[in-house]
């Protein structure tokens, strides 16, 4: 802006000061590196974005951020059930067993009692002695919901992680349900999995078991991890 008014007063100064002859060549002059100054801003305001940046996809994240998410560590009523989905029943994991929850051939540890950045949860897994879920092996857990269910419409699978090639409205879900009736094991809330999409390595895939919801989450927000075992 600064550099506009230097221009416009030193063309006042041309009109005043100089002959007619001179003061028609001198104000083409300036006009000219009047429009060079304004090319080059509008150039640079026009640089390409940040390479990282999808302004689409994190403006829909963050209605589902407006509807969906909890308080930032889990309500105690999120907390594991002991139902272990056709396996053995009863109370959370004590003692040295940490996956006491059993369904589709893998074992299953109690919920975190926090909730957690993708990396912190890939980390908790690995110290309680498994791992993070794959998307495909979170969706076993997902019950009710047949769009989302394993071999549902949902393209979301191991194989399939391109949130543009794969995600499908179906992979919305169905209806708010604070029950826990979407999840074998009673779960609400978001839960990561180690899955991150293929075409942006900030976002790792989640489900939502309020909606039986798979959708794609920023590994730096938290969210509840439950971790997994092939089963012995």
């Amino acid at each position: 802006m600064m550099k506009y008014v230097v221009i416009i007063l030193s063309a006042l100064f041309v009109i005043i000061s100089c002959t007619p002859k001179d003061r028609t060549a001198r104000i083409n002059e300036i006009y000219e590196e009047l429009e060079k100054e304004v090319a080059d801003e509008t150039k640079d305001e026009s640089k390409t974005p940040d390479e990282n940046l999808e302004p689409d996809d994190e403006q829909v994240e963050e209605d589902a951020e407006m509807i969906y998410e909890s308080d930032e560590s889990i309500d105690e009523s999120d907390e594991d059930t002991g139902d272990t989905g056709g396996g053995e029943t009863g109370a959370t994991c004590t003692g040295s067993d940490k996956f006491c929850h059993s369904h589709d051939g893998l074992d299953w540890s109690d919920v975190s009692s926090d909730s957690m950045t993708w990396d912190e949860a890939a980390t908790y897994c690995e110290n309680l002695g498994g791992s993070l879920p794959t998307i495909s092996e979170l969706r076993t857990l997902i019950q009710n919901c047949p769009a989302t269910e394993t071999d549902g419409e949902c393209g979301v699978t191991d194989s399939c992680l391109s949130y543009n090639d794969c995600r499908k409205d179906s992979c919305s879900g169905c209806g708010y349900d604070e029950s826990g009736k979407y999840s074998v094991f009673g779960d609400k809330y978001w839960f990561w999995s180690s899955s991150e999409r293929s075409d942006y390595a900030g976002y790792a895939w989640g489900v939502n078991f309020e909606h039986g919801f798979v959708y794609s989450l920023n590994k730096k927000y938290e969210y509840a991890a439950r971790c997994v075992r092939n089963g012995e």
